[in-house]
This record gives structure tokens, sequence and C-alpha cells, in this order.
């Protein structure tokens, strides 16, 4: 970036109130991201006791730590995760509490879903290819909510990537990770009927590694007894009805039951 466009860059930064903005910077649109301030650790705590609650210890917290370990995080894996063809922002400038990162400019797959039918379908599995691309070169994405996908002119592109799960869990355990994660984020979305929806996972689950597979369809059994939870999300938010949806997928038909509760 030229400095001119850093001089804009930092006049916007000045004048605005928020850690995350898109920035005109005369050749075009960035995304200037502030650092984000050092994170309580009553979140993660929190979340380790329902992963132990549950028995599914792949769904505990990762460390979030915000401040420049944070945007130093975002910044290496940006850059490893462009090195193997990933299709995700490029790293424009760093400096000291901010960095501005390409704009990934089109709607996410959140808004797609959510127009059903065939078209709200076809987006759901446009995600599952993408995680299956980004597990196939040796990579995990952490937040893999379909918020976090975004359709650009070039393809589906993914953002996010302020904490990485290798801090505290092995390869196969984190890409399971990202599994449950898209699921959780899309399956109470769609319009279709339970089997066209297992079909269509088990499908793309086919292509993982065999442990990864078997994570997920043991963490599936686990999660199983979560769709007997209340179907209404004006009671019970959005986080209860994923968890609702993401409960009566398992168990999936193509997959074989392996038994790893061990690895978990």
């Amino acid at each position: 970036m030229t400095e001119a466009e850093l001089t804009r860059v930092r006049a916007s930064m000045a004048a605005s109130t928020h850690r995350v903005s898109i920035v005109d910077t005369g050749s075009g649109r960035v995304v200037v991201k502030v650092q984000r301030p050092a994170r309580s650790a009553w979140r993660a705590r929190a979340l380790d006791a329902v992963a132990r609650g549950l028995g599914i210890t792949l769904l505990r917290a990762v460390p979030a730590h915000g401040g420049a370990r944070g945007q130093e995080i975002e910044v290496e894996r940006l850059r490893a995760l462009r090195a193997v063809g990933l299709h995700v922002p490029e790293v424009l400038h760093v400096e000291p509490g901010f960095a501005v990162l390409e704009l990934f400019d089109g709607p996410n797959l959140v808004s797609l879903v959510e127009q059903g039918g065939t078209a709200g379908f076809e987006a759901w599995r446009r995600g599952l290819a993408a995680i299956v691309e980004v597990h196939a070169r040796g990579a995990v994405l952490s937040h893999a909510f379909a918020r976090n996908f975004i359709v650009t002119a070039t393809g589906l592109g993914m953002i996010d990537f302020e904490d990485d799960p290798l801090e505290t869990m092995p390869l196969e355990v984190a890409q399971a990770r990202d599994w449950l994660a898209y699921l959780h984020s899309t399956l109470w979305l769609l319009d279709r009927r339970l089997p066209e929806i297992q079909a269509a996972l088990a499908v793309r689950l086919a292509d993982e590694s065999p442990t990864v597979r078997a994570l997920v369809e043991a963490a599936g059994r686990r999660l199983a007894p979560l769709r007997h939870l209340p179907n209404s999300r004006r009671v019970f938010g959005r986080e209860a009805i994923g968890a609702r949806a993401l409960g009566a997928v398992f168990p999936l038909p193509a997959i074989a039951f392996t038994t790893i509760d061990g690895i978990l």
C-alpha cells in the first residue's frame, strides 16, 4: 500500500469507533482490523464445562488471545492458507495496532441458505465442499460458521482467523470441529427433508480422512439427544435451535460406525 493510502486508512480509523471497518483507499476498498482487546477467560471456561458435560472434548475452547498475539495469529494463518492455494483475504499491510486485508465483497452463505429451495440447498452444499477442500490441503478453519463463507466473483472465500485451534488440539480433531461448527450454523436454516440432508452430508464426509469422519460421527452420537430440545427460536434462541438441528442429523447412513471415543 502507498503512504497516501495508509494515511487515508489511519484517518478513517481515528474517526471510527468500530474495530473492523471497510475503507475506500482510492485504489480500492479494504478491510481494516484494529487489534481486539485481550479477552476474558470466562467464556472459554464456560465452553470447556459444556464440552466436558457432553463428553465431547473436541468442542473445548480455543485460546482467543486478542491484542498483538491475536493479530499475529491471523496474519500468519492468512499467509499460510494462501500459500497452499486457499481463497482467503490477502494481507495488504500490518503494523502495531491494526492490519489491512483484502475485502471479500459479496454475500455470505447465511443469506444464500436462508433463501431456501434448490438455490439455498446448493449454497449449503458449496460450504460442505469448501470444508473438504480446506482439509485436503492440510489446513483447518476454526470459525467455520456460514457467516464466514463469502461468495466472491472468484469463488467461495473464507474469513476470520484470529485464533488457531492447533494450539490446543491435533489437526484431525480441529478438522472435525470445523464440521460441527458449520453444521450448527446452517442445518436449522435448511428446508429440505432430513434424509436428503443426511445423504448430502454423508457424501461429502466420505471425502474426509477416516479419522475425521469417525470423530464427526462419534460426536454426533453424543449430540443426538439434543434433537429433543424445544423447537422455538423465539423462546430459546438461535444457538439452541442450531443444536437441535445438529442432533437430529445423526447418525449418518453412509459413514461407518467406528468407536474412537478416546480421541474425542
